[in-house]
């Protein structure tokens, strides 16, 4: 008894273990040279347990450094050229004018070094985002108009943030405003009981997307953003586009994104 009993505790402890069961205790029982074994099968599952927690708080670090690293990539030449134009306006003493780029620029700058919440609604995004296009706009003289479809269904479903900017940044800058006629930037959300998808439509030159741009460079952020999409939420982020036909950018927001 004193060696069958307490071995078949271990059995029993092992078997839990093995069924992932890491808060297993055995208490020590037998002979000196059992209750070591199970001395040592304690230390063993709790160093596992250990190892395991250290591993998921690695991990874990990891993986916010990789968020704040790709949410740090928001584009310094828009800052710049903002807060350019709120310069060149304060010279002609447009005060209305700067009082509402600045209020815009605050919001996205707001947005942006809220570095705590990886997450919005699409309705945030929204918001955020049309401050952003409102200093495109002047940015570009009115150079395109601007149309929303909004399936309120969508609004409450979890996004990255600042992930539409550089999507729209793309739509503007080589898409539309390479057109003498300018054209027009289309937002548009869409919702089914899987999924939800936030589209972002121009009618610009379009491009090939097999083919680099003629500077060699990807377009902006966009590998940055299928990154923090696929990371972050499991979301897809899909281009169409050809030359002369325009660009249609299509984000799926999985079902779980859902109130998350």
């Amino acid at each position: 008894g004193q060696i069958i009993t307490p071995l078949h505790t271990v059995v029993e402890g092992m078997k839990e273990m093995e069924e992932g069961n890491l808060t297993v205790h055995v208490e020590p029982a037998g002979q000196s040279e059992i209750r070591t074994m199970i001395h040592s099968f304690n230390r063993m599952v709790r160093e596992l347990k250990a190892s395991i927690e250290e591993n998921e708080q690695v991990q874990q670090k990891k993986h916010q450094a990789e968020v704040r690293a790709l949410q740090s990539q928001i584009n310094p030449h828009f800052l710049v050229n903002t807060l350019n134009s709120i310069r060149f306006m304060a010279q002609v003493s447009k005060f209305d004018g700067i009082r509402k780029m600045a209020e815009a620029l605050i919001k996205i700058l707001s947005c942006s070094f809220r570095g705590s919440i990886s997450f919005y609604t699409v309705r945030e995004e929204l918001d955020v985002l049309d401050s952003y296009i409102y200093l495109m706009k002047i940015r570009y003289s009115d150079g395109f108009e601007v149309e929303y479809h909004i399936d309120r269904g969508c609004l409450d479903y979890k996004m990255p943030r600042l992930i539409l900017q550089p999507i729209v940044e793309n739509a503007v800058r080589h898409g539309i405003v390479k057109r003498e006629e300018g054209g027009t930037l289309t937002i548009s959300t869409a919702g089914t009981s899987e999924a939800c998808t936030v589209t972002v439509t121009d009618d610009g030159i379009g491009f090939d997307p097999l083919k680099p741009m003629q500077d060699g460079k990807k377009h902006i952020g966009i590998q940055n953003v299928q990154k923090r999409l696929q990371t972050q939420c499991h979301a897809i982020l899909t281009i169409r586009s050809a030359p002369g036909c325009g660009t249609v950018a299509v984000i799926t927001l999985p079902r779980n994104t859902a109130g998350k």
